[in-house]
């Protein structure tokens, strides 16, 4: 042996996820993306709904509901996400299970966002955590984006209710599936030492859970599809500096420490992006590049990971666009090469 190399594999100081299908998107294989993308990633993100008290349940609701006159995303009577076919009465060999097989085959972990009718009894809650329990090692972000007003979550329930829900629900998972890890997703500290979003509410939340998440878009048409972002008074939408969107989770981080007894959890933002909507396709990715790059300049160890929202998507999210004409194809977007400068980043 003339030549030994020494080497060191672990995992990368700022983690880096992607979101695959949503309201806005039909899932992709694997396959392509890794074709596309050229290595795995740590987690692939999934999104699914479960209310299975409801009248128009097991069907999509928007497809239940087609003839419904809709002006905003989260108008339906729950959310429109795919259904989650398990559960009481339900079968593990269709959706969601079906993706994360394809998931796990490739090498990655899941994180499975649901969100989920908080009136359920513990017997749905227990056959839930039971049939996640053979995929391992993975996360499940319940009602995530808890201190907003769109969700059917908050729709129906108080904070306080959602709150109490996602402790309940975590110490049942805690028991019958102790390798599936909790994602409390909520708002932010916007000043430091200001309290988060509706702290008092989700304090124990925050507690139980095992990763904290703040959903955040440097940029986001919110009204989409249903009107046009233009500048003036021309759609639904916003806009951060970087410096303001790290600031914010920068407060966050720290606050949260204090809140946990000076004990600091993972902290990930589990949807992020700059809408092309906002900002043009052209102009996308410089402003992600430029958060990026500060997360890796001030060695922000309180930052534990990044999800792209999301691989393709049928508005401006989507590393492709999906054609208009043949949901199966998507038309790759300018950013789909910054975020591969990004994903090579050691």
């Amino acid at each position: 042996m003339e030549k030994l190399y020494k080497i060191h594999m672990d995992k990368a100081s700022c983690a880096l996820d992607l979101g695959d299908g949503s309201e806005r998107a039909e899932y992709v294989c694997q396959d392509y993306i890794l074709n596309t993308l050229g290595r795995p990633h740590r987690n692939i993100g999934i999104m699914y709904t479960y209310y299975p008290k409801d009248e128009q349940w097991p069907e999509r609701i928007s497809v239940a509901c087609k003839d419904m006159d809709i002006t905003f995303q989260w108008d339906y009577p729950y959310d429109d996400y795919f259904p989650y076919l398990g559960g009481i009465g339900g079968t593990t060999d269709s959706e969601p299970f079906t993706f994360m097989k394809d998931i796990r085959k490739h090498g990655q972990d899941v994180t499975l966002t649901l969100t989920i009718d908080c009136s359920l009894d513990d017997e749905y809650l227990r056959q839930i955590a039971r049939e996640l329990k053979p995929y391992g090692r993975m996360k499940i972000r319940i009602n995530h984006e808890c201190q907003g007003t769109w969700f059917t979550h908050n729709t129906r329930f108080s904070y306080e209710e959602v709150g109490k829900f996602f402790v309940r629900f975590a110490n049942i998972i805690k028991e019958e599936a102790p390798n599936v890890e909790t994602i409390f997703c909520a708002g932010f500290s916007r000043g430091e030492g200001e309290p988060v979003d509706y702290e008092e509410e989700f304090k124990e939340a925050y507690k139980t859970a095992d990763v904290w998440s703040s959903d955040a878009y440097l940029s986001l048409h919110y009204g989409w599809p249903y009107d046009v972002a233009e500048k003036g008074e021309g759609g639904r939408y916003n806009c951060l500096t970087v410096d303001e969107f790290y600031n914010n989770f920068k407060n966050t981080a720290q606050r949260l420490k204090e809140l946990n007894g000076g004990v600091a959890k993972p902290l990930i933002t589990a949807e992020f992006n700059n809408d092309g909507d906002v900002t043009g396709p052209l102009h996308q990715g410089e402003a992600i590049k430029r958060f990026t790059q500060k997360i890796k300049d001030t060695k922000a160890d309180w930052f534990n990971a990044i999800s792209l929202y999301q691989f393709r998507d049928r508005g401006r999210l989507g590393l492709e666009i999906e054609d208009p004409n043949n949901k199966s194809v998507g038309i790759p977007q300018p950013l789909l090469n910054d975020y591969n400068e990004i994903l090579n980043d050691e």
